[in-house]
C-alpha cells in the first residue's frame, strides 16, 4: 500500500511545456508496482511550492495508500495535515525548517464552464463585483467542457492526461490544478460551483452553530496553502439556476453544452429547471431550452426509487407528466410524507454556511444574491430542510451528514478558517 511521486518541478524541467510526475504505486505485497506518468502543461516561467505539489498529487490517489513519499521535502504542517486527512502511516520526506506555503492575494474560481461554475462567475463578476482569477483544467481526450469555458478569459488553463490514466476516481482531482498553480497565480483561496447537495452534502442542521462536517474536506486545499472558499455551498441548484436565468440568460447555451450531453438525465433536469424560471417570469425561452431531449424512463437515476434531494423540488414545481417521462417509479412511492414540506429554501441561501466567508467577501456576495432575488433562509426554510433530510433518511436514500469523521483529532493549530486573509484583494 505504497505510492511514490517523482515531480519534475524539483529540477524545473518542463520539457515540451509540461510538468511531469511519475507515479509508482504498489497496492498489495508481491504485486508488481504500477507506474504512470501524469503531466500538466505549464508556462515557461512556471513556479510552485513543494507543499502545493504534494497536496495536488494526493488528490489524484485519495486515501488508497498508507505510505506516501515524494522526491522533494514538504513542511511539517503539510505533512501532518495530509497524514490526518488521508489517514496515512507515512508521508514525506519532511524538512522541519521549510516554511509552509503562504496564501497569496487573489481568489480563484475553479471554472469548468458548466452551468454551476458559470453561475458563480456571473455572481462574482457581474453582481458581487469581486476581483478573481479563473483556473480551468482541460482534460485530454474530453471535449465536453470546452464549449463552456472557451469564450472566457482564463488566468490559468492547463491540459492534463490524468483522466486518461484514471486518476479521477479516488480523490478530489479537480483541486490539482489550482494547487499546482497557487504560487504562479498568487492565489489566496479557491471557489467552485459546489452547493449544498454536492458530496459531502450539507443537509445537517446548523442552527445551533455546529461546524459543518464538509469543512473537514478543506484540508485537501489547506495542506497546500490555499483556502477553500464556500461561495455557494449554502445554496441549491434551483437557486443558482434561477440566478443565471434572471441575470445572464445569454450564457446558458454554452454552459448547458458543457454540463452534459443531450439526452442525459443530468442535462434534462437542469434544462427543465431553467425553462421553469423563464416560463413563470413570462420571458422568452432560449433556443437551447425549447426542445429538451428526455432520457428514457429511469435512465441515469441515482436511486432505485428515483427520489432524491433535487427531485423533491421538481415534484412541487413541474407537471406530473413531465416528471413521469423521466422517473415514473417515483409515483409508486408514498409522497404524502412530503406533501406539507415547503421547497422555497431551494431558492435561498443558508447563512449558517455563508458566514464562513471573510466579512467583506460575504457582504459583496450577499449583495449580489439579493440583486438576483435570492435571499437568506428564514425559520421555515430551516425547518423544511430538516424535514427533507429526515424524509430522505427514512426511505434510506440519504445519510444524515457526510461521513468525514476522523478517529484522531486534527493537527494542532489547524482549522479551515485559519487561513490568513491579510493579503486577500477583492
Amino acid at each position: 500500500m505504497r505510492v511514490a511521486f517523482y515531480s519534475s518541478h524539483v529540477t524545473r524541467d518542463y520539457a515540451a511545456g509540461r510538468l511531469t510526475i511519475e507515479i509508482q504505486a504498489e497496492r498489495l505485497p508481491g504485486v508488481p508496482a504500477r507506474s504512470d506518468t501524469v503531466w500538466f502543461t505549464v508556462p515557461p516561467d512556471f513556479h510552485t511550492h513543494n507543499d502545493s505539489v504534494a497536496a495536488a498529487l494526493l488528490t489524484l490517489v485519495g486515501a488508497q495508500y498508507r505510505h506516501v513519499t515524494f522526491n522533494f521535502p514538504i513542511s511539517r504542517f503539510c505533512a501532518d495535515l495530509l497524514a490526518w486527512y488521508y489517514t496515512l502511516d507515512e508521508v514525506g520526506p519532511v524538512d522541519e525548517s521549510l516554511e509552509p506555503r503562504q496564501p497569496g492575494r487573489y481568489l480563484a474560481l475553479n471554472f469548468s464552464g458548466g452551468l454551476d461554475s458559470t453561475a458563480v462567475w456571473v455572481l462574482l463578476h457581474d453582481l458581487a463585483q469581486v476581483r478573481f482569477k479563473v483556473v480551468t483544467t482541460d482534460y485530454q481526450n474530453t471535449m465536453l467542457d470546452r464549449p463552456g469555458y472557451s469564450s472566457y478569459h482564463r488566468d490559468v488553463t492547463t491540459l492534463t492526461n490524468l483522466r486518461a490514466l484514471h486518476y479521477d476516481r479516488h480523490g478530489r482531482f479537480n483541486c490539482a490544478a489550482p494547487l499546482l498553480f497557487a504560487d504562479y497565480a498568487d492565489l489566496w483561496g479557491v471557489a467552485s460551483g459546489h452547493m449544498m447537495n454536492h458530496r459531502p452534502n450539507s443537509f445537517e442542521s446548523l442552527q445551533a452553530g455546529q461546524r459543518p462536517q464538509f469543512l473537514t474536506q478543506d484540508a485537501t486545499y489547506n495542506a497546500g496553502g490555499l483556502a477553500e472558499v464556500h461561495i455557494v455551498r449554502g445554496m441549491n441548484e434551483p437557486g443558482l439556476l434561477m440566478l443565471l436565468a434572471r441575470v445572464a440568460p445569454e450564457r446558458i447555451g454554452p454552459a448547458l453544452d458543457a454540463s452534459d450531453f443531450a439526452g442525459r438525465r443530468k442535462r434534462a433536469l437542469k434544462s427543465l429547471t431553467l425553462k421553469y424560471y423563464f416560463d413563470i417570469a413570462g420571458e422568452p425561452v432560449p433556443a437551447c431550452l425549447k426542445h429538451i431531449p428526455m432520457p428514457g424512463p429511469g435512465v441515469g437515476r441515482s436511486t432505485d426509487l428515483g427520489v432524491g434531494f433535487r427531485t423533491l423540488w421538481m415534484l412541487k414545481r413541474l407537471d406530473r407528466e413531465v416528471m413521469a417521462q423521466i422517473e415514473p417509479k417515483i409515483f409508486e412511492t408514498d409522497l404524502s410524507q412530503v406533501a406539507d414540506i415547503g421547497t422555497e429554501f431551494y431558492e435561498r441561501y443558508n447563512t449558517s454556511i455563508s458566514q464562513l466567508l471573510p466579512s467583506e467577501l460575504r457582504r459583496r456576495v450577499a449583495h449580489g444574491l439579493h440583486q438576483a432575488g435570492l435571499y437568506p433562509f428564514n425559520e421555515r426554510d430551516h425547518a423544511d430542510l430538516n424535514a427533507v433530510r429526515r424524509y430522505l433518511e427514512s426511505v434510506g436514500l440519504q445519510s444524515a451528514a457526510p461521513s468525514l469523521q476522523r478517529s484522531a483529532p486534527p493537527p494542532d493549530g489547524w482549522s479551515p478558517s485559519a487561513i490568513d486573509t491579510a493579503r486577500l484583494e477583492l
